[in-house]
């Protein structure tokens, strides 16, 4: 669990980029409910996060637009052509429910990721950068 200050921090910082692994309950459909963000207006959402762990991804595979300018969007498509809630799927009801999840390379934006390995290849600089951040 993290505390209030440390989750407003990290929200304004990475808001945009980054996500928690928690979604709302599937509804009818398996993809249901997916880009559903109600769940982090919770006042409680903190007791439900989880610091123990941390998930990293490669890169965003679409542009990040924030659904209604709210923060934690990515992971969290409604989008019938992303398969977020497959994430959903594996995680519900196990000890990493509610983990830090991140993109390691936020800014290049590609779906098949022999195409990041190869810009990453010609701008090494990324990588370093990235990697502070």
């Amino acid at each position: 669990m993290i505390d209030i200050e440390r989750y407003n921090k990290l929200k304004e910082i990475f808001g945009n980029t980054s996500s928690w692994t928690i979604w709302k309950e599937v509804g009818s459909k398996a993809k249901s409910n997916t880009g559903d963000m109600s769940i982090f207006e919770d006042k409680n959402i903190c007791d439900v996060l989880n610091d123990n762990y941390v998930f990293v991804a490669l890169n965003p595979s679409k542009e990040l637009v924030k659904q209604k300018n709210k923060p934690w969007t990515n992971f969290h498509s409604n989008s019938p052509s992303r398969t977020d809630f497959k994430l959903r799927y594996a995680l519900t009801k196990t000890k990493f429910w509610g983990s830090y999840i991140t993109d390691i390379i936020k800014e290049f934006i590609e779906v098949d990721s022999s195409n990041v390995e190869k810009y990453l290849d010609k701008h090494p600089q990324i990588i370093e950068k990235n990697i502070n951040i």
